[in-house]
């Protein structure tokens, strides 16, 4: 697993995923378990801030400008009941 991870800070992860389809894809996700943005405590949030900055200054050094890429967030429907087995993550496409 070592060798997937791209950034990582105290509470998130940036790893390329085995099943990856894209080149320089990556899935961003909370060490812990977390259904929702909503979830997100003060510290956890201004981590994810630091772990967007720390992932998409990797691309625009990787690419040697400031490279455009596709993020999309994955979480938890709103009947968060129902649905406790969901895990907060985003996917990168450059």
């Amino acid at each position: 697993l070592k060798e997937r991870i791209v950034v990582e800070t105290e509470y998130w992860l940036a790893v390329v995923p085995y099943w990856a389809i894209w080149p320089f894809e990556t899935l961003l996700m909370p060490k812990l378990h977390i259904k929702g943005l909503t979830d997100l405590t003060e510290i956890q949030t201004t981590d994810l801030a630091l772990i967007l900055k720390k992932l998409t200054t990797k691309y625009d050094n990787l690419f040697e400008t400031s490279f455009p890429y596709s993020m999309g967030f994955h979480f938890a429907p709103f009947n968060q009941d129902e649905n406790e087995h969901w895990q907060l993550h985003a996917h990168f496409y450059p």
